[in-house]
């Protein structure tokens, strides 16, 4: 009997201590603006969220932590709005990883899909989105199209001006890359090797 009441009584205990961490948030960094990599880190870089498990420690830097992140590095570009993680920051940067390169497209009005994004694969084709595989002086054209993943994007200060994407490719196609004339954009899936 006694031994059962016990028991229960602990079982009632542990599940109340869960109950009370369940509603607990623990305040940890996100970057307030999108920065490219190299930057260093000011507390206007930074804000502070809740964020609600208790497990993430190690993968995101607690708010408590803020002074000791603000003079870093960012090794990586930072996305606006995304959790700041140790790894992302440092007394340099690393950037582009090895084997790529980092380049930047000014892409007219109409070339590039709504919504883009950083953290998107993307496809970049030359000449019109129209124009695009169709053949020139009778013979088709089979250029393969530029793919890598999208790291900015900057809207053209206008409706006719362009806009500036900037994309992380493999280093050999970096000099193709800026040949590019007149290019456009492509979405691609998250994964897979598939190219328009």
């Amino acid at each position: 009997m006694w031994i059962g009441a016990a028991v229960v009584m602990v079982c009632a205990v542990g599940f109340a201590a869960l109950l009370g961490q369940a509603g607990r948030k623990t305040p940890v960094l996100a970057v307030a603006r999108s920065l490219p990599a190299g930057h260093v880190l000011v507390a206007g870089d930074l804000r502070k969220v809740e964020l609600g498990v208790d497990d993430a420690a190690g993968h995101v830097v607690p708010a408590a932590d803020a002074g000791s992140v603000v003079g870093q590095v960012a090794a990586v570009p930072l996305a606006a709005g995304s959790l700041l993680a140790p790894e992302q920051v440092g007394e340099s940067s690393q950037y582009p990883p090895a084997g790529r390169a980092q380049v930047s497209f000014a892409v007219e009005p109409g070339a590039v899909p709504a919504g883009l994004v950083a953290g998107q694969r993307a496809a970049v084709l030359a000449g019109s989105p129209d124009a695009a595989g169709a053949p020139k002086d009778g013979a088709e054209v089979k250029e393969d199209p530029l793919v890598g993943v999208v790291t900015d994007v900057t809207a053209g200060e206008g409706e006719s001006a362009p806009s500036v994407v900037t994309m992380l490719v493999d280093t050999a196609a970096a000099r193709r890359a800026a040949q590019l004339d007149k290019p456009h954009v492509v979405v691609l899936s998250p994964v897979g090797r598939e190219v328009p």
